[in-house]
């Protein structure tokens, strides 16, 4: 015969089944008990806390599916395999083939990456180093780190090769830079776009990169 503690456990397994996350309200709730008990519990089922909404949704084991950065996503509420928000970011970064920038974390954890990533700049488990004016985010293994770098450095050429402005364009940028030598990317891009030629910032990017004319006081990417 079930016991009271096996009841309620089997009407909340039937609830996360249903709704796939519950809150602390919710689960005090149905079994009427303190939250000490309730965290107890959780414990006991290795319950999933989400790492936004503060940690305030909960699902079980065999709710989530996870994509292959670990994650799971309910509606707005995001659940993680390694457990809190930083955990998260060390582990996606180390399992990554070339290292991941900010918007790029911001893309996977569902999160502004600049709410969190100031807490990785001195961080022992995550190396961080400006790429073409971008930081990106490596693993601190020495031997991934080689080859993180080498798949960022591929990607960018490769950015750079099929992503360039239209020959017309070109043509206006380079002559701006003409005018003005010292001007930096983001520099450029408003003169340009002053003159009538909308065009982002990351083209301009890749056409000096391309040409071999990028000079570190033109880097104006957003970090």
């Amino acid at each position: 015969m079930a016991t009271h503690k096996e009841k309620q456990s089997k009407e909340i397994f039937i609830k996360f089944k249903n709704q796939k996350v519950l809150t602390m309200i919710n689960l005090t709730s149905i079994l009427i008990c303190s939250e000490r008990t309730v965290q107890r519990r959780l414990k006991d089922w290795g319950a999933y806390t989400s790492y936004n909404k503060n940690g305030g949704y909960y699902t079980i084991p065999d709710i989530p599916q996870f994509n292959k950065y670990g994650i799971w996503k309910h509606k707005d509420i995001y659940f993680s395999k390694f457990g809190n928000l930083k955990n998260t970011v060390i582990n996606v970064v180390k399992n990554s083939e070339a290292g991941l920038s900010a918007k790029e974390l911001s893309n996977i954890t569902g999160m502004s990456s600049y709410t969190f990533l100031s807490h990785f700049k001195n961080d022992d488990n995550i190396h961080r180093e400006k790429h073409k004016g971008i930081y990106i985010y490596f693993s601190c293994e020495p031997f991934k780190l080689k080859l993180q770098r080498h798949e960022r450095e591929t990607i960018i050429h490769s950015t750079a090769t099929h992503d360039l402005p239209t020959d017309t364009e070109s043509i206006i940028i380079l002559v701006e830079l003409i005018k003005k030598p010292k001007a930096n990317i983001d520099q450029l891009a408003r003169s340009v776009r002053r003159n009538g030629t909308p065009i982002s910032n990351e083209k301009i990017f890749n056409l000096l990169t391309y040409h071999g004319i990028l000079k570190k006081t033109q880097l104006a990417l957003p970090t």
